[in-house]
């Protein structure tokens, strides 16, 4: 049997375009043209860009600054590429080939700061207000010995009538003021305990 004749000339003119030989990048061409071609277009020169072989299909840009596709049989080879030209522009094909058959990485956003919750910041201001009081409870300590500490130092803030209350608090924020010298503290606890070392022991 006899291949069917085809119905439109597409076909042919597709298999005639794969016929032809792949023009390089950089060759100087003048636009024929085909059935595809626009009449704006015949006659026009410029550079091949790139092609590819389903269709021949070649993409050229014209002195005019244009770029449009057009196929292989609609195009009239006037000037081959340089060889430099040639080297140059499969070396930079290839490149891109590779650069698109790369995965497309999504830009990150930085992760947002967290927000410190509720107890978090409740947890820290209290920290900060229990560094601020004394550490020593004061309430353990007799009326007595408060009235005596208060005596020695000369309170100002609290009488002989003052309230244990009010004592441990007086007593409390002068504590919390004084500066020690710890090298000179240390220095005396050693001279202490030699002493103490040094005594004699009833027996």
């Amino acid at each position: 049997m006899r291949p069917m004749p085809s119905s439109s000339g597409e076909d042919d003119e597709d298999d005639g375009s794969m016929a032809l030989q792949l023009l390089h990048r950089g060759t100087l061409v003048c636009i024929s043209g085909n059935n595809r071609t626009k009449q704006e277009l015949i006659g026009q020169r410029g550079k091949i860009k790139k092609s590819v072989g389903l269709g021949g299909w070649h993409w050229l840009k014209l002195h005019s600054g244009e770029e449009v596709r057009l196929q292989r049989n609609a195009l009239t080879v006037l000037e081959p590429p340089s060889n430099q030209e040639s080297d140059f522009s499969e070396e930079e094909e290839n490149a891109a080939n590779q650069t698109e058959a790369l995965p497309r990485m999504r830009a990150r956003r930085p992760p947002r700061p967290l927000a410190p919750s509720p107890e978090i910041s409740h947890q820290r201001r209290a920290s900060v207000r229990q560094s601020s009081q004394p550490r020593i409870n004061f309430h353990n300590l007799e009326t007595a010995a408060l009235k005596r500490y208060r005596r020695f130092y000369k309170l100002p803030d609290v009488g002989p009538n003052s309230s244990k209350e009010q004592l441990v608090m007086a007593v409390g924020r002068h504590f919390m003021a004084q500066t020690v010298d710890e090298s000179k503290v240390i220095a005396l606890f050693v001279a202490a305990a030699r002493r103490a070392a040094l005594e004699p022991r009833e027996v």
